[in-house]
């Protein structure tokens, strides 16, 4: 950085030429900055008008310009846009009219533009005078720095920027990629308007060139010690940030926590009280985020060249669902061999009361209900709407329309088809819907007959989430996985406990509301019982037990019986070394 002096301009020049209209632009040192009320110029230039003025001499070594005292001022020429200079930083002057021109015809105010790209620093551009330098071992770091030697960042900074800005060595400025816009403040902080690019970097590994991202970040990573060579951000490393992704996925990213409920993860809810005078269940498990040390080592960078962070190769995933990291906190438990503390979220079930080859079932005459159909890809040549609807596989004794029918669908003109959520194929969510159908409510219909009904079973994410049903939209019926059922004047925990002391496997089976009985069929209580052979490359058939009720009654029966109470007590996991239960039915229900 040798100081370059400016050719030789007088004063009066520099004076006429920012104070005529329309005349070039100068460029001039920044001495002075009005930033608050503290300012002893503050009141004279307008108090709060006067934030951002600045007072400027010419750009020489010495000057007797150099003094606030006779010293011009400007005032920002933008108003949406606050970048103020530092001391010692080059602006470019203009003159443009003022707000005093309405009693002044030709009234005049000089305005300036932000700093100029000295150094193409983002941290500061100071071309501070000769006698400004306080050191001579400071101006030779300005003259070295164009032959790239570089300052020790060792050395204290001698350059005079403000009151208490400080010079830091290590900031960088971003690498830009083609077509990128990119925002930088002075301390690591900045806004990338980019895109997927052919270069390889971080969020480049999947999706086409073009596709929009968005990255802010807070701080750069604190390990980079040298400033002016480029670097690209790092999510791992820097301070903070957040990527407003469209196609990419940053595979390399290590979340802090694969506990999506991570925020206050190590709360423990209190114990019930009357718990606490008996004993507290020993199987009651806190899963608190661990921390792995680091080693420095892993963060030695060769800074001879611009600092990409190291790109880890795509993973491959055995989930058919979503490569979401943060995606279902149950999934990420089972895989760890923890609890599983979830429940399929309902607040009813359908009014279904589909038996196998039901009658009512989808329209085929879109004029009936215009419902859009989605053929599935893959589909042979000429496959119809009639075609897809009464596809046939090996669902047992029922069809594909009989697992997918849905009342409240037809009644508010939901397209309920496989397929329409692009989050899950047809081809995924027939699977399920076939491995649920050959594995536990073929084998049920053969115990209970045209008695036992399915009252909701496959639920697109619309149809899941809608107020009639109440679901999250991201449970098993979405997924194929899960249907609800009832029979005829047999209590639910019949059935329940029928299928825990008969059924080899199952994914999660809940008792639902048993305080409603049996009648009326639509709203009585029902037993969800879910099937699913993987979910996100885990053990999907974990046999999990729970309870649903409002009732406190029969939450507390199971338990003080050894059940596990979640959720305000609403949920209870069973135990697995407990019997039937059945007896809740009789004692309190009856």
């Amino acid at each position: 950085m040798t100081v370059i002096k400016n050719t030789s301009v007088s004063t009066s020049d520099l004076l006429s030429a920012v104070t005529q209209p329309g005349q070039r632009l100068i460029s001039v040192r920044v001495i002075d900055i009005i930033l608050d009320e503290n300012h002893s110029k503050f009141n004279e230039f307008g108090n709060y008008d006067s934030i951002g003025t600045i007072f400027y001499t010419k750009i020489e070594d010495d000057t007797p310009l150099e003094s606030e005292k006779y010293a011009s001022s400007a005032k920002p020429l933008f108003s949406f846009i606050k970048s103020y200079p530092l001391i010692n930083e080059i602006v470019l002057i203009v003159s443009a009219n003022d707000k005093k021109i309405y009693n002044t015809p030709n009234s005049t105010t000089n305005y300036y533009l932000p700093n100029i790209n000295v150094w193409n620093s983002p941290h500061h551009n100071a071309l501070p005078t000769v006698k400004g330098l306080k050191e001579v071992t400071t101006i030779r770091d300005y003259e070295n720095t164009q032959n790239s030697i570089i300052k020790s960042p060792t050395d204290p900074p001698q350059i005079p920027l403000g009151d208490y800005f400080q010079e830091k060595l290590n900031i960088k400025s971003l690498l830009p990629y083609e077509g990128d816009n990119i925002i930088e403040g002075r301390f690591g902080n900045s806004i990338r308007f980019g895109s997927t690019t052919a270069p390889m970097n971080p969020w480049s590994l999947t999706g086409s060139i073009g596709d929009p991202i968005t990255i802010i970040r807070n701080g750069q990573d604190k390990n980079l010690t040298t400033g002016w060579i480029p670097t690209v951000e790092d999510i791992n490393n820097d301070n903070s940030s957040l990527y407003m992704t469209s196609t990419q996925q940053l595979s390399n990213f290590i979340p802090a926590s694969t506990n999506q409920k991570s925020f206050g993860a190590n709360f423990v809810a209190p114990v019930p009280i009357e718990i606490q005078f008996t004993e507290v269940p020993t199987n009651t498990v806190v899963i608190e985020p661990t921390s792995t040390p680091i080693s420095n080592e892993e963060f030695l960078i060769d800074e001879s060249e611009p600092y990409v962070p190291n790109i880890q190769s795509t993973p491959t995933s055995s989930n058919p669902i979503s490569n979401d990291p943060f995606g279902d906190y149950e999934a990420e438990v089972l895989e760890a061999g923890g609890d599983v503390g979830f429940y399929e979220v309902e607040k009813e079930t359908d009014n279904n009361e589909i038996t196998p080859q039901s009658e009512d079932l989808i329209p085929i005459d879109p004029d009936d209900n215009p419902i859009p159909v989605v053929i599935p890809s893959g589909s042979d040549e000429g496959t119809t709407t009639e075609d897809v609807l009464t596809e046939l596989g090996p669902y047992g004794v029922y069809t594909l329309n009989d697992l997918i029918y849905s009342n409240t669908a037809k009644a508010n003109n939901i397209n309920n088809l496989p397929g329409r959520d692009l989050d899950k194929s047809y081809d995924y969510i027939t699977n399920n819907l076939k491995n649920l159908a050959i594995n536990i409510l073929t084998p049920l219909h053969e115990k209970y007959g045209d008695d036992m009904v399915i009252t909701s079973c496959y639920r697109c994410n619309e149809l899941d989430k809608h107020p009639g049903i109440g679901g999250s939209g991201k449970g098993e019926h979405t997924r194929g996985a899960a249907a609800d059922i009832q029979v005829k004047n047999v209590p639910t925990s019949e059935i329940f406990n029928y299928i825990k002391n008969n059924f080899e496997t199952w994914r999660c089976m809940i008792w639902e509301h048993p305080e409603r009985g049996t009648n009326p069929k639509s709203r009585a209580s029902w037993v969800h019982i879910a099937y699913e052979e993987t979910f996100k490359g885990a053990n999907g058939n974990y046999k999990g037990l729970k309870l649903k009720t409002d009732n406190p009654d029969i939450s507390s029966y199971y338990r003080d019986r050894g059940g596990i109470a979640k959720k305000d007590n609403r949920y209870t996991d069973w135990s697995p070394d407990q019997g039937d239960w059945t007896n809740a039915n009789q004692d309190l229900l009856t």
